[in-house]
């Protein structure tokens, strides 16, 4: 178990005018941390899934276990500015299953839960091919930052920014940004048909997209999920040994 325990000292002298200075005080302060890449943080991670009354069956344990990772290394690097806000996208099911959660951290609870798209060449009805590369017209798995929100081709539209070099740093230049699309929509599933697929953005429901990326924008983070363990063996986030203070996970359970 990796927990590291901070000892915070701080010397308090009051000196007085006698010949003798009074004695020093010294207050210690014990904060408890634990390990992002730990069992504590695994077992913390499931507290807070179960506290939240997620459910296996819609968003997969581990991609939220990974995401709370992600986020918690990109908060205490102080690279979130939307630091309410958890996106996660779970790439590894169907286009035809709403996949896309934002978690609202601050009340414990899912905000947004829908339809999402993947890029063409990343496969059909299922994602299984990623990529980095510009002109790929393929989805990019990792963890991204929102930017912000202007009106385009797909009118208003959400930039991301890469976080990872070499799996998901050209997501801007690419022009991978979060939109809002016609043939994002829950009619194609009911008449059981797969939903369209974009040139490598996460496209959303033409429904949805205004009150999402209101939301999100801003400096929040955004997981793209899929169970490569090549990515989740190598990935710098996911693998950092940075300790989280306690206190900070215990904000999500009250």
């Amino acid at each position: 178990m990796r927990v590291l325990i901070i000892i915070i000292s701080t010397l308090m002298i009051t000196a007085f005018t006698g010949p003798q200075p009074a004695p020093s005080v010294q207050q210690v302060h014990y904060q408890l941390s634990v390990s992002l890449s730990g069992e504590e943080f695994s077992r913390q991670a499931k507290a807070i899934y179960a506290e939240w009354d997620l459910n296996d069956d819609e968003l997969n344990a581990e991609a939220f276990e990974l995401a709370l990772r992600g986020y918690f290394y990109m908060k205490l690097h102080g690279e979130l500015e939307n630091e309410r806000f958890l996106t996660i996208i779970d790439y590894s099911l169907s286009s035809k299953k709403r996949r896309l959660w934002v978690l609202d951290m601050y009340q414990g609870r899912v905000l947004f839960h829908d339809l999402v798209a993947h890029g063409k060449y990343s496969g059909n009805e299922f994602a299984h091919s990623f990529s980095n590369r510009y002109q790929s017209k393929k989805s990019s798995i990792g963890f991204l930052k929102t930017g912000s929100i202007y009106n385009g081709r797909h009118r208003r539209s959400l930039k991301l920014h890469g976080q990872e070099y070499g799996v998901n740093h050209n997501a801007f230049g690419r022009g991978i940004v979060i939109h809002g699309a016609y043939y994002v929509h829950q009619q194609y599933v009911k008449e059981d048909e797969t939903i369209g697929r974009s040139f490598g953005c996460p496209a959303v429901s033409q429904d949805l997209v205004h009150t999402l990326v209101d939301a999100i924008a801003g400096g929040s983070c955004v997981f793209h999920y899929y169970p490569d363990e090549s990515y989740i063996q190598t990935s710098r986030i996911l693998n950092s040994d940075l300790y989280v203070p306690m206190s900070e996970i215990r904000l999500l359970t009250e």
